[in-house]
């Protein structure tokens, strides 16, 4: 294993940990505006914003918090990466760990595994954005029935990461994780 390689893989982690910075700061953001400007909205002067407050504060707090779940996912993937990218940097001097080689840290920081909370960061990203799309498009709906409405695809999003979670643990080496499941799954 080279020092360039190691190095090169490296910037890429590096890309990475700013690409999930941003994502971070993406998924503070969007809730962070959207409830200032409608939980802060008065009647006067904001009619519609004040009344979406009224009726969806619900549907519009299950989806803030879905941001904000979203958020820490990214940036614990962040975490992650920097983790990784410590290691491997480590790993190529005198203080590195023996039972730790190079190669066996880019293995595990290359494999599907590894990437668990990208994958329920941006399904939980989906779920805030479809619920928050519930309480501007669906208003009446998503105040008589808020549960209902937040709990199925909560459910749903959930669901999927649990999935996702266990076929890319089980097949974390395989080029299509999903593939190789649904291959075993229906052979």
């Amino acid at each position: 294993m080279s020092d360039n390689s190691v190095g090169d893989y490296c910037d890429y982690l590096d890309k990475e940990m700013t690409i999930m910075g941003l994502l971070t700061a993406f998924a503070v953001a969007v809730p962070a505006l959207v409830l200032d400007h409608v939980a802060g909205a008065k009647e006067s002067e904001q009619p519609t914003l004040y009344c979406m407050w009224q009726t969806e504060q619900v549907m519009l707090a299950a989806g803030s918090l879905g941001f904000f779940l979203s958020a820490l996912c990214f940036y614990l993937q962040r975490s992650a990466l920097a983790y990784y990218y410590g290691q491997l940097r480590l790993s190529l001097t005198e203080a590195r760990d023996e039972k730790f080689p190079t190669k066996r840290i880019l293995e595990r920081a290359d494999s599907w595994s590894a990437w668990l909370s990208y994958n329920a960061a941006f399904a939980l990203l989906i779920l805030a954005f479809a619920l928050y799309g519930m309480a501007l498009f669906t208003p009446n709906l998503a105040t008589q029935h808020p549960v209902p409405l937040i709990a199925a695809p909560t459910l749903l999003t959930l669901l999927y990461i649990a999935l996702n979670a266990s076929v890319k643990k089980n097949y974390r080496d395989e080029d299509g994780p999903w593939r190789s499941f649904l291959k075993d799954l229906f052979p």
